[in-house]
């Protein structure tokens, strides 16, 4: 694209383009800890404790089931996301009233 003449349309790309790659190198590292969700063992979490996480596991596949073409919360292991989410210092306020509400 020429800068010489410079659309309106044009300019919006460029900038969108400037927009999303500014948002990626910022939420890199976040995203690179969605990487540490794996499971590799069921029964290890950080935050949650095993029966914390056994509830949290129902309540997830009731909110999503699963279906025939697609995953639930609980095949996607929304748990473990949730459990990598509690360690994280923006949720500590929250992380009482669902301990509250698991039990």
């Amino acid at each position: 694209m020429t800068f010489d003449r410079l659309t309106r349309r044009g300019f919006l790309t460029e900038s969108g383009k400037a927009a999303t790659a500014g948002w990626i190198a910022l939420e890199t590292p976040w995203l690179a800890a969605l990487a540490g969700c794996t499971r590799d063992d069921e029964n290890r979490f950080a935050a949650l404790t095993p029966a914390e996480a056994k509830a949290m596991r129902a309540f997830a596949a009731q909110i999503i089931p699963s279906d025939k073409s697609l995953p639930g919360a609980d095949e996607a292991g929304a748990v473990h996301f949730i459990d990598r989410a509690f360690g994280n210092p923006f949720f500590a306020d929250v992380v009482p009233v669902v301990r509250a509400g698991l039990a």
